[in-house]
């Protein structure tokens, strides 16, 4: 499972040269499986021709899926208002309209429709009779990861399913750390891969998950390069790294520029690095 935008399709975020080091004997058998994000409407057309003229070769959902999976998927947001569920009760704390309130607010609903898809996906592709031997997910645990792992655990008990955790794991991100619940209910990868043995201490924090192990940082190659820069001295260099969201980026050069920095008796020199996603 890789994502792909209008302008990440021939180069790569998420599994960094994995694909130049594959014999072309083992291309054959290896596709990825994308999941398209922050692409406007006007330009999916292009970017699904991209995708079907690259040289990786890709399973793309859309192919599988019908037209009553995607409505099936999308009246989600519906039928969310009618689920029933028995009262939420934590340490004597009645926590169900806590849950009801997040649940009909529809944050992330996006997010779980994936998830359906991805449910259906592999349905299909079971369907199809089309045999999977390994299969990685691109794994941070969010709801469309849940339905991924779902949907291959049910449909492909036999192939080994494992989450890649491509990048080091923040702190407020709770959701990375598996519960026991979780992987009973077959939502979380069998194997979780992380970028170093620092991690898997880390992950196993509200459950001893059996099967975490440390796998290639592929995204963080470019570190080991030898692509040191020397820095003039006469600026007060200050490095601004900006975040994905238009809004949150344009909010933070705002805050700065009314900065009062005249007590650094230097020039001023700003090296503003966008995230990739907004280039």
């Amino acid at each position: 499972e890789t994502f792909v935008s209008s302008n990440f399709i021939k180069q790569d975020r998420y599994y960094t040269g994995l694909w130049k080091k594959i014999s072309k004997k083992n291309k054959r058998f290896i596709f990825f499986i994308p999941f398209i994000i922050m692409t406007k409407l006007s330009e999916m057309r292009k970017l699904y021709i991209s995708i079907r003229n690259s040289e990786e070769n890709y399973l793309i959902k859309e192919d599988y899926l019908s037209i009553f999976d995607i409505i099936y998927a999308s009246s989600y947001c519906i039928r969310i208002f009618f689920l029933k569920y028995k009262p939420l009760i934590y340490d004597k704390i009645d926590l169900t309209p806590l849950v009801r309130n997040e649940l009909i607010s529809h944050r992330g609903c996006y997010l779980a429709i994936e998830g359906i898809l991805n449910y259906l996906f592999f349905k299909k592709l079971k369907k199809n009779d089309i045999h999977l031997k390994l299969v990685i997910n691109w794994w941070e645990n969010q709801a469309c990861d849940k339905g991924f792992n779902f949907g291959l655990h049910k449909f492909y008990p036999q192939t080994k399913v494992k989450g890649y955790l491509g990048y080091a794991p923040r702190e407020l991100e709770i959701q990375v750390y598996p519960t026991h619940y979780e992987i009973f209910y077959n939502i979380v990868p069998k194997n979780i891969l992380v970028l170093g043995d620092g991690f898997i201490k880390k992950l196993k924090f509200f459950y001893n998950h059996p099967n975490i192990e440390s796998a290639p940082a592929f995204r963080f190659q470019h570190l080991w390069k030898n692509n040191k820069k020397s820095i003039n001295q006469s600026y007060f260099t200050i490095l601004i790294p900006l975040p994905v969201l238009y809004s949150d980026s344009l909010s933070i050069l705002k805050k700065i520029n009314n900065l009062n920095l005249n007590k650094i008796n230097k020039k001023i020199r700003y090296w503003i690095v966008f995230h990739p996603g907004m280039q």
